[in-house]
């Protein structure tokens, strides 16, 4: 993202499933992609502004683009990514969808909350709360670029695998609220949730060489 908007490029609907991430196991780094650029413009923040249209998804839209087409200044700006990227985080951190659908049923509820400068509540000790709480600011102007945003995420993990350097082992778990695979601390889970995470990561193994074996048999 830093190097789309070092090039004047608005993506307009970053999201985390138009985020791509793969790793061959789970003790490997991540690395992450940014896809989807159907709605990317070219746009030059100092002398160019462009229209709200309602792009993009409601649950990622920054406060600016919930504006009416009759409101005065209606624009988005680069800062309206950044504003994304703060409900991105917010997600990855609390593994699941941010917006519970019983209080926010549909997207308009969404937009009249962010619009009205509310927001959603970040949990005790989530590492990107600090960023999380920068990049969501209701005046864009308020907003970090995400160069500053690189920075403090940078300063985020050093800091933490300096002080869980011995510990700081990750394992595959299911968050049972959301169903979704996610990595986290091997020194935050029970003992039993470090057998099932075990269990689970031998068991895709075996499935795997399973179907490696059944794979060349077929061939042969």
């Amino acid at each position: 993202m830093e190097y789309l908007h070092q090039n004047d490029i608005v993506h307009r609907d970053l999201k985390t499933d138009n985020v791509l991430v793969v790793s061959n196991n789970p003790f490997d780094p991540v690395t992450a992609k940014v896809t989807d650029f159907g709605t990317s413009r070219s746009f030059i923040e100092s002398s160019q502004k462009l229209g709200i249209q309602h792009i993009g998804t409601p649950v990622y839209m920054a406060p600016e683009m919930t504006l009416q087409k009759d409101e005065v200044n209606e624009q988005m700006t680069l800062k309206s990514d950044v504003y994304s990227f703060a409900i991105c985080m917010l997600e990855v951190w609390i593994s699941k969808d941010p917006y519970d659908s019983i209080k926010f049923p549909d997207g308009e509820s969404i937009l009249k909350f962010v619009g009205a400068g509310k927001r959603l509540e970040i949990p005790n000790g989530c590492l990107f709360s600090e960023a999380i709480e920068r990049c969501w600011q209701q005046d864009p102007r308020d907003r970090p670029s995400f160069q500053e945003v690189a920075i403090m995420l940078s300063k985020v993990y050093k800091g933490y695998t300096d002080g869980e350097a011995n510990t700081c082992i990750d394992t595959l778990c299911v968050n049972e609220n959301s169903k979704r695979k996610s990595y986290v601390p091997m020194e935050t889970l029970s003992v039993e949730d470090k057998k099932e995470g075990t269990q689970e990561l031998n068991q895709g193994e075996t499935q795997q060489e399973n179907k490696s074996l059944s794979s060349e048999g077929e061939s042969e």
